[in-house]
């Protein structure tokens, strides 16, 4: 930890992430917690967000199991999954409605994201 640091803007809200962190990572960090059914594998596609304006300079290429989840013109429209995302620049996302996690199942336990398949 301790490297260089970029902005993600969500609505009016900004964290800083690490340069190269996974996407889902940083949000849950910053208290921001998605749906991950599959523990942040890339298998249920509910931690659905929208980068605008993506580009290499910005977020990891979409990887083969985002292409399996997501249409092409969902991820040429910005839609990818947070946990198969790496951000490298400022970005500002949008997420999706049935993703983000209400208050009331944050309170039976807070997701899992298992290390190491981002």
């Amino acid at each position: 930890m301790g490297g260089e640091r970029v902005e993600v803007r969500i609505g009016g809200q900004s964290i800083a992430a690490e340069k190269g962190a996974n996407l889902m990572q940083a949000l849950v960090t910053a208290d921001v917690l998605l749906r991950s059914d599959c523990g942040g594998r890339g298998r249920c596609g509910k931690c659905l967000v929208r980068a605008e304006g993506p580009g290499p300079d910005r977020v990891s290429p979409p990887e083969n199991r985002e292409r399996e989840l997501l249409s092409e013109e969902s991820l040429h429209a910005g839609w990818r999954l947070a946990c198969c995302t790496r951000v490298f620049g400022p970005i500002a996302i949008e997420i999706s409605d049935g993703s983000l996690l209400v208050p009331e199942v944050v309170q039976k336990g807070s997701p899992t994201v298992v290390a190491g398949f981002s």
